[in-house]
């Protein structure tokens, strides 16, 4: 029926309407405003991840607390990034590889535990 569907996506209805609401008060401001504001977040630049990877531009860099790889909703990302310097002359990893060291310190996690 009509109420489930509504009721199962609310939250996803809420949020597209507080969009439009920001929409419609953003189309209100000053096109100089808007591009003041929008050039102050400086996506050209890149979004850090360590000291030898610059990261994507584009962006805005969030920091999200730890306890976020607790939930179970939490889905591990798919990039794979290596830390340290970057050449074009340095191998790739073996994806395989990498497997098998995850399964090795998994474990000897459950071995601890």
């Amino acid at each position: 029926s009509s109420y489930e569907i509504v009721a199962k996506n609310k939250k996803g209805f809420a949020l597209q309407h507080r969009a439009a609401i920001c929409v419609d008060v953003e189309s209100m401001c000053p096109l100089s405003w808007r591009q003041k504001v929008f050039n102050s977040f400086d996506f050209d630049k890149p979004c850090p991840f360590d000291q030898a990877d610059e990261g994507p531009s584009g962006g805005m860099q969030v920091f999200e607390p730890a306890s976020v790889r607790n939930s179970p909703f939490y889905v591990p990302d798919r990039i794979i990034r290596y830390t340290g310097e970057a050449s074009p002359m340095d191998p790739w990893d073996d994806p395989d590889e990498d497997g098998e060291q995850f399964e090795e310190v998994q474990d000897d996690l459950e071995q601890d535990l």
